[in-house]
This record gives C-alpha cells, structure tokens and sequence, in this order.
C-alpha cells in the first residue's frame, strides 16, 4: 500500500500519495498562466468564478483529490475539556472525617475506657516515682477522658462549616494543633478548668513534684492522642470505601499525622510534598525547607510502612473488639516510635 503523506495549503489539509504530490509539482508550473488569465478574465468581466473553481473545471486531478477525502476524512478538531483542577480540600476532609470517629467513641466507654483505663495505670505509676498519690482512679480516667473529648470537640467545631465557612483546608498551624505535640499541649493547657481537677485527685508532698507531674501528664496524654488517632486511621478509615474515594491519597495525611513538620511542605493543590512537586512553586521554593528535606521524607515514608505493617500485624477488623492485650501493645509501639 502506497504511503499517505501531508500537504499543507494556505486554506486546508489534504492527504496524498506520494503519487499525487509529483502530479501537484507539475500541475503547479502548468497554472501560473492560467492564474493569471483568470484572475483578468474574472477582474475584467464582474464573473464571480473563482480561480479554485476554474481549476477543478480546468484539471481533472481535483476530482481525484476530493474523493481521497472523502475516503479519507479529516478528524474534526474537538475542544477538549479541561482537566479538573484538583481540590484542596484532602486536608479538610481527612480531619473531618477523622473527628466524625473520634467523639463518638469517645462517648462509648466499650472502647474508650479500655485507653483511659491504661493510660490511668500509666499515671498512677509515674505518681509512684514522684512519691505522689493517686486518690481516686475512675474518676482520674473519667476526667482523663473528658479533657480529651473537650479538645476533639473543638477541633471539631474549627472544621465546621457554621465555624467558618470560607474553609477548604486545614493550615500547617491548625494541623501542629490537631497532630503535633507542641500543638497538642497548648490547647490542652488552655482547659485549666480540667486540669485543676486532675490535681486535686492527687495528693502531692512537694510542689514541684506538682509540675513534673503536669509535664509528664501532657506527654503521656499526647501518646494517648497518637494511639487514638492511628488506630482509627488504620483499623477503621483505610477500609471506608467512601472515605477512599473522596481522599485516594490519604497516606500522605496519615504520614503526617506522625511528622506534623511536614504540612508546611505539603502543596495542597497538587498533593505533593516540596521538591518533588515543580521546584516553582511557593512550596517548592520555601526557605523553610530543610537541607536533608528528601532524606527525611523518605524516612518519614519508611516509619509509615512500618506503622502500617504493626497494624496489619494487629489484625484488628473492628476497633471496638480492641483488647487490654492490644491496648498495651499499642502504647508501647508508639512509646518507642515517638522515641526514635
């Protein structure tokens, strides 16, 4: 079968064997003179016969031409639809979601006392070393539980529409305050009302034993805070087939959980973490980013895998079965994850 190749006119393009092209060349020498004898003919007598159409009259070659386009149509050019830009509201939605988890079960004692009965244990033996004691153990929980659920309440509330609705993201401050420890204890020591009552379940011989225990006391809470959160991003939200679909890329969140540092590297709109976004953008050219920026991502991305892996190993389908055996397993992984 004989090639096809382009030929470019001022008007249009036509299709040709090579064939064709040599019967152009030549035709074209042959009709300079006719160009010129019609376009007086055409200019001296008013006809409105144009020189295209005294050409396909004159040779029969474009007869040829016009039934290899018609077996050979030209694709038409469509206008192609945009490309969506993507949202920005991974971050939005993946709190949310998270925050729509959270309260409820801390409202059920099945799954929440279990936590804060540890955690209570975990409090009680601190108090042993400081030389303190615990009065009252349920209610050190309760109270333990409550303080939790009054900062989770407001973290709900900053993501509601009726709180701002102008909201399409969750910014690197407000997510240290969700995720990051110093974040964490800063609206924890703004409930001085809990925390009063926290002290007066314990009695203390010195007062300085009293702010070392307020210090360990925000610490081990903020591990309380991590185990929670993870256990609700890897044992409930990773199979909500809702929630995968409205954020696919929700390990990027959950990485940040964990390294709360790394949302103010994180470009929104394209869901990709500086330097390896575009190297043009406002992320990208932060001089904020740190010298070993990659190195520590991809460290950051190797404790996921293993965050993910511990989970799997856990094999806990429904977060509510959690046992005391996997509440301790759970503390002590991410006791020595958060001290690495």
């Amino acid at each position: 079968m004989e090639q096809f190749e382009a030929y470019d006119s001022p008007t249009m393009m036509y299709f040709f064997t090579s064939q064709d092209r040599m019967d152009i060349q030549e035709l074209q020498e042959e009709l300079e003179p006719t160009k010129e004898f019609a376009t007086f003919q055409t200019a001296d007598s008013g006809l409105s016969t144009s020189v295209n159409s005294l050409n396909r009259i004159s040779y029969p070659l474009f007869t040829h031409i016009e039934g290899i386009m018609e077996e050979y149509p030209l694709p038409l050019r469509m206008n192609r639809p945009r490309p969506k830009s993507t949202s920005k509201k991974g971050s939005l939605k993946f709190c949310r979601r998270l925050c729509k988890s959270i309260v409820p079960l801390l409202e059920r004692e099945a799954f929440s006392m279990r936590i804060f009965s540890y955690f209570g244990t975990l409090m009680s033996n601190f108090l042993g070393h400081l030389d303190a004691k615990l009065m009252n153990r349920d209610r050190f929980n309760a109270v333990s539980r409550l303080i939790f659920h009054r900062i989770w309440k407001k973290h709900r509330e900053l993501l509601a529409c009726t709180h701002n609705n102008k909201i399409c993201l969750v910014t690197p401050n407000e997510w240290d305050s969700f995720f990051g420890s110093d974040g964490f204890e800063s609206a924890l020591s703004k409930d001085s009302q809990g925390e009063q009552e926290i002290l007066h379940l314990i009695e203390f011989r010195h007062e300085l034993d009293k702010e070392v225990f307020k210090i360990l006391f925000a610490k081990a809470l903020f591990i309380l805070n991590v185990v929670f959160i993870n256990t609700i991003i890897f044992c409930e939200m990773n199979k909500d087939e809702k929630f995968l679909k409205s954020v696919p890329n929700y390990e990027a969140f959950a990485m940040m959980v964990n390294e709360s540092w790394l949302c103010k590297h994180f470009n929104h709109a394209k869901e990709k973490f500086a330097l390896e976004c575009c190297n043009k953008c406002k992320i990208c050219r932060s001089g904020a980013i740190p010298p070993d920026f990659l190195f520590r991502l991809q460290k950051a991305r190797e404790k996921l895998n293993g965050v993910q892996n511990f989970y799997a190993r856990l094999d806990q389908t429904n977060i509510l079965d959690i046992n005391e055996e996997q509440v301790i397993a759970l503390f002590t992984f991410w006791s020595s994850q958060m001290a690495m």
